[in-house]
């Protein structure tokens, strides 16, 4: 359906260049396809918006975009070396999805994630980092919770478990550190 909507517009209009997030799904090769089946000197560009840990639905095929933006010269690395994309269809520009001059800075956060599995584990590892921590050497941790979480219960135990720890090893922090 998707395909045919685009091909349909591609028709319409005059276009030299159509641009599309790429994730590599079928119908977006296939509406690449088309396009060049309709006007062989269009340029399809693609825009690889997500890192996907294992992303080998990304490997160079037929249908696949004349050029290929992308946001992190890892991901060229990877998609030229191990998917077998040719450099010369990969460009590195600046993220469209984050703004640099809106760059929140992190440091010395502790930022939760959506879900929280290992607990435990977790709690007695972040226990054992501040045991080894020398006096006032850190400076305080600011706890933030993530905004979606999937276990708001759970979340709201293990950040109050993490300022138990924080309290119990504030002899480690240091606003001069």
């Amino acid at each position: 359906i998707v395909s045919k909507a685009v091909i349909e517009i591609v028709k319409a209009k005059k276009f030299r260049t159509v641009l599309i997030a790429y994730e590599a799904q079928p119908f977006q090769n296939a509406i690449f396809e088309e396009i060049k089946k309709i006007k062989s000197t269009i340029k399809l560009v693609g825009y690889l918006h997500a890192t996907q840990p294992l992303p080998t639905i990304l490997i160079y095929r037929y249908g696949a975009p004349d050029l290929l933006l992308v946001h992190s010269s890892t991901q060229i690395y990877h998609l030229n070396k191990y998917l077998n994309w040719p450099a010369e269809k990969l460009r590195l520009i600046p993220s469209l999805r984050y703004i640099k001059k809106n760059k929140k800075d992190f440091s010395n956060n502790i930022v939760m994630p959506m879900a929280i599995s290992s607990e435990k584990i977790l709690i007695a590892q972040f226990k054992f980092f501040l045991e080894k921590a020398d006096l006032q050497s850190l400076k305080p941790f600011v706890i933030r919770e993530h905004p979606f979480t999937s276990e708001p219960r759970v979340q709201k135990r293990f950040v109050n478990n993490l300022k138990k720890i924080l309290l119990e090893y504030r002899n480690r922090f240091s606003n001069k550190a």
